[in-house]
């Protein structure tokens, strides 16, 4: 109740947002990346991504799923009031705490399916990354935020980068729940193998894409065949004994 004005705004927020789920943050370091042979990061660094990726630290559920609450839009920029401060999401904010851009010129709209699942955006998005086209990642991040609000059901994305503009706001967080990282935030090694991938040499693979080592053949006992392990051989009879055709030498004789 202490975040509420009044019981009716309350019961808004516990039957609409109490229990909203929020997207599990997700962190990396770009020069592991590097050190692995990937060939990305200097895409995303490009993006002025580097330090929005690497967020770490502790994150804030209730404050999160209260910021959605009391969320408008304000000529394409999000902005709420948290326990009395006013948080915006403006490209000098964004720019401050994590360096987003807003000077790009390409803008991904909001879509209303499964974060999970690959859309033409994302496709359009990883596109222009790759062919170095600069993005506005302040509507990016506004347009996501905002679709989190439309949807009655909508997970909440930015996690860690909303935490840290409530500090940097002066929201006062002692005695707020707050969750920190494990190591199943991070994309390093043990994700690409839960992913089901290995280095094979100086490269990560897919199982599935590594040809498979050929078995030595056996015998009915388990013991690798001779003509498996052996070359063949040729032995000669003593000149005066010699057939006409040599005699192919057999192991099973």
């Amino acid at each position: 109740s202490k975040w509420f004005a009044d019981k009716e705004t309350q019961d808004y927020y516990f039957e609409w947002y109490a229990g909203r789920r929020i997207i599990r943050p997700k962190t990396l370091k770009l020069d592991w990346f590097k050190s692995e042979g990937f060939s990305f990061p200097p895409l995303l660094e490009h993006q002025e991504l580097g330090k929005f990726l690497e967020l770490e630290g502790p994150y804030y559920p209730e404050l999160i799923r209260l910021f959605l609450c009391f969320v408008s839009n304000n000529e394409g920029i999000t902005q709420s009031v948290v326990k009395g401060k006013l948080i915006k999401l403006d490209g000098p904010t964004l720019k401050e705490v994590i360096g987003l851009s807003g000077t790009g010129n390409w803008m991904l709209k909001p879509r209303l399916h499964n974060h999970d699942q690959m859309s033409r955006d994302d496709i359009l998005l990883m596109h222009d990354i790759k062919k170095k086209v600069k993005i506005d990642w302040v509507s990016v991040v506004n347009d996501c935020i905002w679709k989190a609000r439309r949807k009655e059901d909508g997970p909440i994305p930015y996690a860690l980068l909303l935490s840290r503009i409530f500090k940097k706001a002066g929201v006062d967080i002692k005695g707020e729940k707050k969750l920190i990282l494990h190591a199943s935030n991070k994309i390093e090694k043990s994700s690409f193998h839960h992913m089901g991938m290995l280095k094979q040499e100086d490269k990560w693979v897919f199982k599935g894409d590594v040809p498979p080592t050929p078995e030595p053949a056996t015998d009915e006992d388990g013991v690798p065949s001779p003509d498996e392990e052996l070359p063949p051989q040729v032995e000669h009879e003593p000149a005066q004994e010699q057939e006409s055709e040599p005699k192919m030498f057999s192991p099973f004789e």
